[in-house]
Parts: structure tokens; C-alpha cells; sequence
């Protein structure tokens, strides 16, 4: 369910996989940033905090038939789409509107936990709120060197994972898991 979503970064250390906090602080910033606008349907800053090609982990809301984003095989091994048709497609399906009832956005934010995740270099899989269609029924994902791994919810119930990447700069969402 695409309404579940929390604060607040659960790094307990100054040194995260070599990476320093000041840097997980910013890494933690800018998610919730991208939580915060997205629930507020502020698709246009998204393209701000997506990278150019985003890779949507088998399982995500946005690979379901009606958004005609990939195809069925597609959906079930994840798919890298461009920001500007995943973006266009999130407009779409929202109409222009938040995604959260605007009265209830602070509430429903300030209920959600940012949760940086220890994840090893390479793939790392976990298991989903839902049942997907991968082979061994978990999500993966590709990280790299410096990448950071948020899991953003309440503190029990479904969740949402954002695979942040330092590009230029600035963090971006390489990878996404929204349910």
C-alpha cells in the first residue's frame, strides 16, 4: 500500500560501512525529503531526488499492469525506467493530487521510522512486506560502494525501501521498493 511512510534515521554510529555521519545525515535528509514530497504529490521535486534511471524492484506499485510501465516479465524481475516516465506515470495515477489526505501528511510522516539499513556490497535481499514474484519470493538490490539503504515505514506494517547513491554531489534514488 502506497500510504504507509516515517521519520527520523535510526544510524546509531558515526561511522555507518565507512561512511561518515555527516553524510548519512544528508543521505537521511534527502529521504525525507523524497518521502515528504512524494506524499504531498509533489511529483515535479521528485525529479530533484530521483536519478536519471531508477531501477523499480519486482513487487513495486507503479509495475502493476494498469500503469503500463513494463511488462508482465518485466514486473516480476524489476525494471529500470527513465525519472521523467516514472515521474509522468506517478502524476498520472494520483491526478495531480497527495498522495496522503493533506490533513493527515504530518501525522502519517511523523509516524514513519528511516531506518538506514546495514547491506553488504553486492546484492542484498530481504524479505517483503508482500509476497513478489522472484524466484526465492524476496527483493533485491544492487548496491554499490557508498550507497545507502533506507527502510521507511511505521514502526510495524508495510514499508518502503530507497536505494540512495551520491551522484554529482547530491543523493539520488537509484533503486525503490514501494508498496
Amino acid at each position: 500500500m502506497l500510504l504507509s511512510i516515517s521519520t527520523i534515521c535510526q544510524a546509531k554510529s558515526n561511522d555507518f560501512r565507512g561512511v561518515k555521519s555527516p553524510t548519512v545525515a544528508s543521505a537521511t535528509s534527502a529521504a525525507q525529503k523524497h518521502v515528504r514530497n512524494f506524499m504531498e504529490g509533489q511529483f515535479n521535486k521528485l525529479e530533484r531526488t530521483y536519478a536519471a534511471q531508477i531501477k523499480l524492484i519486482s513487487g513495486h506499485e507503479m509495475l502493476k499492469a494498469k500503469y503500463n510501465l513494463a511488462g508482465e516479465e518485466a514486473r516480476k524481475a524489476g525494471v529500470i525506467v527513465n525519472r521523467a516516465k516514472l515521474v509522468e506515470a506517478m502524476k498520472k495515477s494520483f491526478g495531480g493530487r497527495p498522495v496522503v489526505p493533506v490533513d493527515a501528511i504530518d501525522a502519517v510522516f511523523n509516524a514513519y521510522v528511516f531506518e538506514l539499513l546495514e547491506t553488504p556490497v553486492g546484492d542484498y535481499a530481504t524479505d517483503p512486506p508482500d509476497p513478489v514474484a522472484t524466484p526465492d519470493g524476496k527483493i533485491h538490490f544492487s548496491i554499490e560502494p557508498g550507497d545507502l539503504l533506507f527502510k521507511v515505514g511505521p514502526k510495524k506494517g508495510d514499508f518502503l525501501l530507497f536505494q540512495f547513491r551520491s551522484i554529482a554531489g547530491s543523493w539520488k534514488v537509484v533503486a525503490e521498493y514501494l508498496d
